[in-house]
């Protein structure tokens, strides 16, 4: 009997060996796995937190390309507008050029005979528009 409770516990103190070893081996591979959660899941936040950065950033450009979108289109209307202005206002500028030319051809004619004066016994008149009577 004493042999068979001898040998009983050398097999209980053999058996609590093997399990504080595989119960050690556990751990170990528990914490192994915890540390690699814990990377993972920093990693993840981290990645969470670039896209959602970046996604403001985006709603913030979109925004801006609106405003300036608006910008560029009241820019063009206001630029259609000074055209249609111009537009209108081509026959009286055609006309105000005709004016000058005829002014300038006059004057000339009035420089050459001020400069030319008409002998005594040959009179001329002129009339406005530069021709002779």
């Amino acid at each position: 009997v004493t042999n068979t409770i001898s040998q009983s516990m050398d097999l209980q103190t053999k058996a609590q060996a093997v399990f504080v070893e595989s119960t050690d081996t556990l751990n170990e591979y528990v914490n192994e796995m915890t540390g690699l959660v814990n990377k993972l899941s920093g990693d993840i936040t981290g990645g969470l937190k670039a896209v959602s950065t970046s996604n403001r950033e985006m709603i913030n450009l979109a925004k801006q390309t609106t405003a300036l979108t608006e910008v560029v289109d009241g820019t063009f209307k206001e630029s259609l507008q000074s055209i249609a202005s111009v537009t209108t206002l081509q026959p009286a500028l055609e006309n105000l050029t005709f004016g000058i030319d005829s002014q300038i051809t006059f004057l000339k004619q009035i420089s050459e005979n001020t400069s030319n004066p008409v002998p005594k016994n040959k009179k001329s008149t002129f009339n406005i528009m530069g021709g002779k009577k």
